[in-house]
């Protein structure tokens, strides 16, 4: 996901984001699982990525993996 948020152009202010907004993450996961049927394709990928900003730790790993990609 580090990845293709950096390749979009998008991995600075993914990472600004999730740093900011990391005390909702939670809410945000909750957000996600209700929208999921409304965003269609990748229906999968939408929950897999509500599962992991239910994960403080997940939600540092991906921070730090958006922030080293950037240094590159």
């Amino acid at each position: 996901m580090a990845s293709w948020l950096r390749d979009s152009g998008l991995g600075a202010l993914s990472a600004g984001l999730l740093r900011g907004f990391r005390p909702l993450s939670v809410a945000g996961a909750q957000a996600l699982y209700l929208l999921t049927p409304l965003l269609g394709q990748g229906e999968g990928a939408w929950e897999a990525f509500a599962r992991m900003l239910e994960d403080p730790e997940q939600v540092e790993d991906l921070i730090d993996l958006l922030e080293e990609e950037r240094g590159r």
